[in-house]
């Protein structure tokens, strides 16, 4: 088996290095990814990756992991990350999903729609601010409480009247 030859060896002074900032460059400031309030965000579908299970109870079994991106408002770009179980006794998020995008017939024939076919969907996101316990008990300060955001389900657009705060004609909370 041939051996992998190591990299070479350069000199470099960082303080050498001369770099042009854009004024879009030069103006940027640090995001903050604090969790969101809970409620009801307009998203699309950005990535779908399929993943299986390394759980003791469901080892092997397959779901996928869902990216969802803010289209609007104050939160606009921000990302939710939720995975939908692909496996019976697990289909309720798969459902609401299906429901929310068009996928009706899927609900009867059990067939499920390849992945691609959800890319680019706008569906409304139920997003829940949730103490975030595996954190906590990791974290050097047990009495700090912290938060995160969970992906509690998937709505319709035509769905955005029912309750979603404000009554101002926002899908936001």
């Amino acid at each position: 088996m041939p051996s992998k030859s190591a990299e070479p060896q350069v000199d470099f002074d960082p303080s050498t290095i001369r770099v042009n900032f854009s004024q879009e460059e030069a103006g940027s400031e640090a995001r903050d990814f604090s969790p969101v309030p809970s409620g009801k965000y307009l998203c699309a579908i950005t990535e779908i990756d399929l993943r299986f299970s390394t759980s003791e109870k469901h080892n092997g079994k397959p779901y996928w992991a869902v990216t969802l991106n803010v289209q609007e408002g104050p939160y606009a770009d921000r990302k939710f990350w939720a995975n939908v179980m692909l496996f019976e006794g697990a289909l309720y998020s798969l459902a609401q999903l299906c429901k929310a995008t068009g996928h009706l017939d899927a609900l009867e024939s059990g067939q499920i729609p390849p992945a691609d076919d959800f890319l680019g969907e706008k569906v409304l996101a139920v997003i829940a601010k949730v103490k975030d316990k595996y954190a906590m008990e990791r974290s050097e300060n047990p009495e700090e409480i912290i938060w995160k955001n969970d992906v509690k389900g998937f709505k319709a657009l035509a769905d955005a009247g029912s309750g979603s705060g404000g009554g101002s004609g926002s899908l936001l909370p």
